[in-house]
């Protein structure tokens, strides 16, 4: 009897099991069908190219916007068992001899901030320094960006929206990247809007006017 018992449990247990991993399944293909559509979408209204990827290759949208080349991509950073996917905004720049990095001032940094660990480079505008940490090197570069017309008005929209900003040394890129939401990130407009915003940056950093 207690043989038999075990075998129902067992077979109740795989039953159950099995649902749950076709469940898994069905909604990862779900899932993974509403972002290639909504990938789809986006490559066809920036006029772009698109590489949907793979299972070890994320995918990717690139093209011109103007004078612009731009690219859509994705990476994911491992942390333990979980992991956290990024959305990065890239549009193509003259290389740089200095270091840039521009993000929204959270709980953590205000803190830091507070003891001293963390230096952010100060504008001058009280306000802006509330929402906005500003890093570079060498401080007399990342000066000259600061006073740049419309610098901070777009620094602010898009670290508002959660995007960090960043230039590294040499690099030929200007990169916006935020934790991706596949529910809020690909909306057309939203993301012209932000490709925009991350365009003009670049034209106000190199002085395209």
């Amino acid at each position: 009897m207690m043989d038999s018992s075990r075998w129902i449990i067992l077979a109740v247990a795989t039953s159950i099991i099995g649902t749950i991993i076709s469940f898994v399944i069905l909604l990862i293909r779900k899932m993974s069908k509403k972002q290639r559509e909504g990938l789809e979408r986006i490559a066809a209204a920036f006029g772009a190219q698109l590489d949907l990827g793979s299972w070890k290759k994320q995918p990717k949208i690139w093209g011109t916007m103007g004078s612009r080349q731009f690219e859509i991509t994705f990476h994911v950073v491992s942390s333990g068992n979980s992991s956290t996917t990024y959305l990065d905004l890239k549009v193509n720049i003259a290389p740089k001899d200095y270091q840039l990095s521009v993000s929204k001032v959270g709980f953590g940094s205000k803190f830091f901030r507070k003891i001293g660990i963390l230096k952010p480079i100060p504008t001058g505008d009280p306000y802006f320094d509330e929402q906005v940490l500003i890093h570079g090197k060498p401080e007399e570069a990342i000066y000259n960006l600061i006073y740049k017309p419309s610098f901070k008005d777009l620094v602010m929209k898009l670290t508002q929206r959660k995007y960090k900003v960043e230039i590294a040394a040499g690099a030929t890129e200007l990169v916006a990247s935020k934790v991706y939401s596949m529910n809020k990130d690909l909306d057309e407009a939203v993301l012209r809007d932000n490709m925009d915003t991350l365009i003009t940056l670049a034209d106000t950093i190199e002085e395209r006017w």
